[in-house]
């Protein structure tokens, strides 16, 4: 997630690019979390949450703050 030459991403091992991964869904989620936790009825909520947005709890976090 840095500006410049794209990295070759044949080189990396399978954690490093799950690592990867993981990360920028994060990024994504994050963008939209707010937005989905400002429309959701949060006094009607009680009990699990599962977070299923793509991110690394994203929405979850977004919901506790």
């Amino acid at each position: 997630l840095s500006p410049g030459k794209p990295e070759h991403h044949e080189n990396l091992d399978y954690r490093e690019r799950n690592f990867r991964y993981v990360r920028a869904m994060d990024v994504l989620a994050r963008q939209k979390a707010r937005e989905i936790v400002d429309r959701l009825p949060l006094a009607m909520l009680s009990g699990p949450v599962l977070d299923v947005g793509g991110g690394a709890g994203s929405l979850l976090r977004a919901l506790q703050a």
